[in-house]
């Protein structure tokens, strides 16, 4: 979705659970969060109503085609 939201609307986001946990330190086995989150980079003092407008519906048409997105996979 991060790089959707790049493409889609030049919105900056980063995911925020099972990449950011990282491997289990002992085990080595990646460790699975219970959510997953994505962090917007929105600077607050630049942008106005009209720009979260923007966002919003750039969001809400990746999230309509959730299902035709495909992944990376990180080795």
């Amino acid at each position: 979705m991060c790089v959707e939201l790049y493409i889609e609307a030049g919105i900056r986001a980063v995911e925020v659970g099972a990449l950011l946990a990282g491997r289990d330190p002992v085990t080595k086995k990646e460790r699975l969060p219970k959510l997953d989150f994505v962090r917007l980079t929105i600077p607050r003092r630049v942008y106005t109503n009209s720009h979260m407008d923007v966002i919003v519906e750039a969001v809400k048409r990746v999230y309509a085609r959730r299902d035709k997105i495909k992944g990376f996979r990180f080795t």
